[in-house]
């Protein structure tokens, strides 16, 4: 785990020309070092220093300078974790539980990377943004004599994220076959899927709304639905390896026609997610691929258009898909099958590194969630075990097949 609260207070717009080619070349080979070694690698946003006053009011700073984030925290292969006020406190600057904290670092990364991707809890800061011992503002720690103390910082946020990438990682491994092992980009797609914020339904106030969306991303990430599976709704999760770009893999997802016909507002919900080779020659790209996915009834079949946009070549799409019966009218679709196709599919977006050799290979892992959006909330759990598929979806697949089944998370 990097933390950025051991480096420099300087946020990336504040750098020299000299100093911010040495800062993105650094990012450039970090990045790379993830994508080689398949890495999860958790890094804390960063705060500003103690007293340092924004020239807007908390929370209209979200475009201040001194707020941006520092060079190891803007890259796209990171985990980039920011933090919100857990324990509110009448005396601190935010003081409502789940607000972001005053002095955690606020996005975008390069090429308007949309980080941070998680937070935690980070604490609050006393008026004129400072903060002292004893005030109670910030997150419960043991210090070095193993007493517990009190301390703020988006370094206490980053490990708790950090402990679910690992106890996540920990347990798909119970579903990888013999020689296989949970790609990092699968637990990065599971995070995103079952992240949450502190403040119900992200529902945040207008005011606050754009600094959370900058620094909070998509709340604090929890491994339990691993454990204990919601039974309102059906995940899958497929990791495979397209050995060059181009090539297509199609991963079949059961959808039966039964649950289609019985719930209000069916959805699939689709997090796709891969560690990408970069180079800093390309700031405005970044990244050297990026990978689409497309749903379709059948092979051959129409693509059915999802919302949600990816930003730029990130390695992540975080796609919905309506498949109510009216909707699928609409997009002149009509399921044939039970079994609905998930093309993979990698492209050459940016130049590579001349210095370096980069493997063909692009490990890529996606999330899905099949659920009813509507109130009655209909569960497609029982359609979906009673198909013959579903049976066959228990190991995480291996990197040389052409068509890869997802596997199942049971209720039980």
């Amino acid at each position: 785990m990097f933390n950025l609260s051991l480096g420099s207070y300087a946020p990336l717009a504040s750098l020299s020309a000299r100093d911010l080619q040495e800062r993105s070349v650094q990012l450039q080979d970090l990045d790379n070092f993830a994508f080689q070694n398949d890495l999860v690698v958790v890094v804390a946003a960063g705060n500003t220093p103690n007293g340092v006053v924004p020239n807007v009011d908390y929370p209209g700073h979200v475009d201040e300078r001194e707020w941006g984030l520092g060079a190891w925290a803007a890259g796209f292969n990171s985990l980039v974790v920011g933090g919100y006020v857990a324990d509110p406190n009448t005396n601190g600057i935010a003081r409502n539980p789940g607000w972001p904290s005053p002095f955690t670092r606020v996005g975008p990364g390069v090429a308007k990377a949309p980080v941070p991707n998680f937070s935690a809890g980070a604490g609050d800061s006393l008026p004129q943004y400072r903060w002292r011992p004893g005030q109670h503002l910030g997150v419960s720690t043991l210090n070095q004599n193993g007493d517990w103390e009190d301390a703020v910082g988006t370094s206490f946020a980053a490990p708790v994220v950090a402990r679910e990438a690992a106890f996540i990682l920990q347990d798909l491994r119970r579903h990888c076959g013999p020689g296989a092992h949970p790609f990092a980009a699968t637990a990065k797609a599971f995070m995103r899927l079952v992240a949450h914020h502190a403040v119900s339904g992200g529902k945040f106030p207008p005011s606050v709304q754009p600094l959370a969306a900058r620094t909070l991303g998509q709340g604090c990430p929890h491994r339990a639905r691993l454990l204990t599976p919601t039974a309102e709704s059906a995940v899958f999760l497929w990791q495979g390896t397209l050995e060059k770009a181009g090539q297509i893999a199609r991963v079949r997802v059961p959808i039966p026609r039964s649950w289609l016909d019985e719930a209000k507002s069916p959805q699939l919900r689709a997090v796709a997610a891969w560690n990408t080779p970069a180079f800093a020659g390309a700031p405005q790209v970044w990244a050297c691929r990026k990978v689409q996915i497309k749903l379709r009834s059948m092979v051959g079949g129409k693509a059915l258009r999802g919302s949600g946009n990816a930003t730029g070549a990130y390695p992540l799409v975080d796609r919905t898909y309506n498949l109510s019966t009216n909707h699928l009218e609409d997009q002149e679709i009509v399921p044939r099958s039970d079994e609905w196709v998930v093309e993979v599919e990698y492209s050459d977006v940016g130049p590579y590194p001349p210095a370096l050799r980069i493997d063909e290979q692009q490990r890529v892992a996606i999330a899905l969630e099949l659920f009813d959006k509507s109130d009655l909330r209909i569960s497609p759990q029982l359609a979906v075990q009673a198909m013959p598929v579903t049976t066959t979806m228990v190991h995480l697949g291996g990197t040389k097949q052409a068509i890869w089944s997802p596997i199942k998370i049971p209720t039980g």
